[in-house]
This record gives structure tokens, sequence and C-alpha cells, in this order.
């Protein structure tokens, strides 16, 4: 376990990579170009060209990369999942981020000296179930689930040894990940299998004179005014017409983005291990004004821990990445 609290960071392009090691991220994790990552969108994700440039660029700074092979394949894309999985171990990357039993167990026989850390589409939310998995798969790490607060979290780290890293900022999802079912019945298509909730090749964009409508698989998510914050549109961030009362609102979960660096000394006291921030699908821009500002508080914490405060510069350049408008701690904060 490190002696501070670590910073990982998103890079869906070679470009978004290097921000992010040069803004002062400790690890940089990605995904390949397939099926493999359930961040499988166009115009993101590595090659294996791109792939060795990256390690090399992070290696040469003291920086980790870690690959996600996190979507639950069938089939035919088993293999395609085990070769990914070969071409990764063969470029030297620190560490591989894996969801389902297959992957792991594959890992575990062919290559056992590579660092595993469970992908949180692995949903290993108690001390138990990722105790198991250390046990049965030799794993090192874990994504939890955002669905647990500081004391459960601290509870965890408690009951266990392997490290602990939490998500930190970005794109929220407050389902249990991997077990939400609402793109897949509208589209047909399951978001841990084949790559990505509300999968980019079925959504439609309806330009208007002052509106833009929103459709996954021809039914519309969300309806936008000029004027508004506008949303990707999945299931659970759409906006739906109450049938009796006619209200228009977002009855799962409002388009609000997780920004928790008021939460840093706790998550430190929890013995969180790193935080994550999402965001593989974002842009350069994004990666280096998340690092640079996490970096920074971050420092100045262990710089003076009891002295620590959230400087309002630092919330206003977050403030300008959010998603939705606004933000929130989400399930981090007490629960009633």
């Amino acid at each position: 376990m490190a002696d501070r609290i670590q910073l990982r960071a998103p890079a869906g392009t070679l470009p978004s990579l290097k921000a992010a090691v040069d803004a002062g991220a400790d690890g940089v994790f990605t995904g390949l170009r397939s099926l493999s990552n359930i961040r499988n969108f166009p115009g993101i994700n590595f090659s294996t060209e791109e792939l060795r440039e990256g390690l090399d660029y992070a290696h040469a700074r003291g920086k980790g990369i870690y690959v996600a092979i996190n979507s639950y394949p069938q089939g035919e894309l088993v293999q395609t999942v085990y070769r990914d999985i070969e071409a990764a171990v063969s470029l030297g990357v620190d560490a591989l981020i894996i969801a389902d039993l297959a992957p792991l167990r594959f890992v575990r026989d062919h290559f056992p000296e590579v660092p595993v850390q469970v992908s949180v589409q692995g949903g290993a939310a108690t001390a138990r179930a990722i105790n198991l998995l250390r046990d049965e798969f030799g794993i090192k790490g874990v994504v939890l689930p955002r669905i647990l607060n500081m004391q459960e979290i601290a509870a965890v780290r408690r009951a266990t040894d392997v490290e602990i890293e939490t998500f930190a900022f970005g794109l929220l999802c407050i389902n249990y990940e991997p077990n939400c079912a609402m793109s897949c019945y509208v589209t047909g298509v399951p978001n841990p299998t084949y790559g990505a909730c509300s999968p980019a090749e079925l959504i439609e964009f309806d330009e208007h004179d002052d509106r833009l409508d929103m459709r996954l698989d021809g039914y519309l998510m969300n309806r936008f005014t000029a004027d508004e914050v506008r949303t990707y549109p999945t299931p659970c961030k759409g906006r739906y017409r109450e049938e009796r009362s006619g209200l228009v609102t977002y009855p799962f979960q409002s388009p609000s983005s997780l920004q928790t660096m008021t939460m840093l000394p706790r998550f430190v006291e929890a013995g969180v291990d790193a935080l994550k921030i999402e965001g593989r699908q974002r842009g350069k821009t994004y990666v280096r004004e998340a690092v640079s500002v996490f970096r920074e508080a971050i420092d100045a914490y262990y710089e003076d821990p009891a002295g620590f405060a959230v400087l309002p510069k630092w919330e206003a350049r977050l403030a300008a990445l959010f998603e939705g408008g606004d933000f929130t701690t989400t399930a981090y904060g007490e629960k009633a």
C-alpha cells in the first residue's frame, strides 16, 4: 500500500494519456480498441502501437499504466479478450483491470506475475467478496462500486489487505455495477458484454430551431432547449413525463457529476489507496484540468493535513467540467 493516496486518471487517447502524466497523475487507465473493454466508443481507445508509445512515455516519467479488460465476453469474444490480455502483458503494462471471472482465471494461470485489479464492473463491494477474489485469483486491488458510504469503505479497508480504489470525480453511475439492465432493456445490447451503456451507433440527435431531441434505439431519452446543459442520453438519466400528473422530471437519476474534493481527508482516514477520475470518453482538456486540480489538492493536504481546505478556484475549475451542471458526493456521505 502506498504511503500517500494515489491519483489515477483516464485516457481514451494518446494525447489524453500524455496530458494525464504531465498534469501529475500517478497512474493512467486505458483500454484497447476492441470489445474487451466497456468504453468501446468510436474514436477512443488504443491500438497496440499507441499503447506502446503511451507506456514508454509514462514509464520514462515514473508513472504506471493500467489496461481495462473489463467486459463480460460471450462466445467468440472470449478469445478476443484473451488475445488483448496477451498483447497488454507483452507490452509491459503495470496492471490489468478485469471484471469477469474467466479473464481473471486466464491471467492467474498464464501470467501470475502481472498485478490485477478488479474493475468496478466486477461489483465487489464487500470484504468477503474481495478476499475470495484475492484467494482464488491473486488480485492485488479493487475498484469499489459507487454505492458505499465512507464508514462502509473504512470497514472494507479494515477487513482486507488488497489495494482499495474509489471514484472521486466525473460522470456518475448510481447503479450497482455490473447489474444495471436499463440500457439493455431499451436496446437489446448488454452493456457488460458489448462495450457501452447506450451504444453510440443507436443514438439519434434530432435538431430543431430551439431544441435537441436525443433518442436511444428510437426511444426519446431527453429533450433539451438551447439554454440547457446537454448530457449523454442514457435511460437512467433520461427525463420523462409522468403519465398522471404530466410532470416532466428525472425519475431515476439527475445528470449530476461526482465531485468529492471536500471529502479528501475522509478518503485518507478511511484508508483508501487511490482516487480515480472517471472519463476515458472525455478529451485531453478535461483530463488535464481534473488531474491538475486534484494533484494540487492532494499535495496541499499532505503539506498541512490539519489546515486543509478546498479552495474556491479548485471548485470553479472542476465545475467547468461537470456533465450536468451541478455535482454530488453521492453515497460517500451519510446514509439515512
